[in-house]
Formats: structure tokens, sequence, C-alpha cells
């Protein structure tokens, strides 16, 4: 719970582009060390929206709880075996916890954050605010031992599951590389 609470608190206080200043303030003063309350079980949602393949920018809201925003796969290089999913993930009701995350086109999905594995990704503790998950910030969620080949205009098929909004299936689009 400790080292949850940490990583919250770590990424509230990133660099929150176009987020208000008060809402970076709030998750700060959120950092208590309090329980979250988390139920033990995520329960089936309905996400709203598409990331269709070559979307850029696109919202798609899961039980009107979390937004991801801008969800896109880089291509990886020809023949890698790990390609890295990049999002915004916002609490629009507050905290919440990206528990798991499964493709058919990886045999695994691992969250790290600075380069160690993690067992999931806390959405910082205040309404409103936001976690920005890869480059430049460490927090990363890598699909490993692709099944095949990823191109530039397909979509992945991402099913996340979180501790409140529940689980959603994405499409998301394979993009170019940012170089």
């Amino acid at each position: 719970m400790r080292a949850a609470l940490g990583h919250a608190c770590r990424a509230a206080r990133r660099p929150a582009g176009t987020l208000a200043v008060a809402a970076a303030v709030a998750g700060l003063a959120a950092c208590t060390g309090q329980r979250d309350g988390l139920p033990q079980t995520a329960r089936q949602a309905t996400a709203t929206g598409t990331a269709g393949a070559g979307a850029t920018g696109t919202t798609v809201q899961v039980d009107g709880a979390i937004d991801v925003i801008g969800a896109r796969v880089p291509a990886p290089p020809a023949r890698s075996a790990t390609a890295q999913a990049e999002m915004t993930l916002a609490s629009t009701t507050g905290p919440d916890v990206l528990l798991r995350a499964v493709s058919p086109a990886a045999r695994a999905i691992a969250f790290t954050s600075d380069g160690r594995r993690i067992p999931r990704l806390t959405i910082p503790v205040a309404e409103g605010s936001s976690l920005t998950i890869g480059p430049p910030y460490p927090d990363r969620i890598l699909l490993t031992g692709l099944r095949h080949p990823l191109r530039i205009g397909q979509a992945v098929t991402i099913t996340f599951t979180f501790a409140h909004a529940g689980r959603a299936t994405l499409q998301v689009p394979v993009t170019p590389p940012v170089t």
C-alpha cells in the first residue's frame, strides 16, 4: 500500500501538461498515506468512443470514471519482441488503479516505473489529475512476446482492468515512432 501511495505521489509531482496547478497541488496534498479503499474485484465497465487506427488525441471514457487520452503504440523496430503503449490516464471521479492489461497481440503486458517492474499503475489521488505513460515519463506499459510484427496503421486490442472503473477493451492504433 505504501509503495502504491508513493507511486501516486510521484505521479502527482510530474509536469501535467494542460492540468491546472490546483489539481497538482490537490494531488500532492492528498498524499497523506490514507488507505484508498479500493474494492477487491473490478466490475465490467463500458468504454465509450474508440481509439481507431491512425487516431491521435483520441479520448475514450471508461465507465465515466477514467479517460484514456491519446492511446497509441509506436511501431517497434522490425523483429522486436516488445512494444510500448503510450497514453494519459485521467481520473474523472477520484483515484483509481490500473490493475491489469492484456492483449492477444502479446504474451504478456508488464508495468514498469524507472525501469523496474511494478504490479500496477496508480492514477493520481486528486480528482481531475492524470498519469502520463511513456516517454519522457518513467512509467511504461510494455507489450512483451509480440505474437506478430506490429505495422503502422493497424490497431492493437488491449483490455484494461481498473480497480474502480472496471474493465474496458480498446483498439489502440499503431503509429509511427517519435524520433
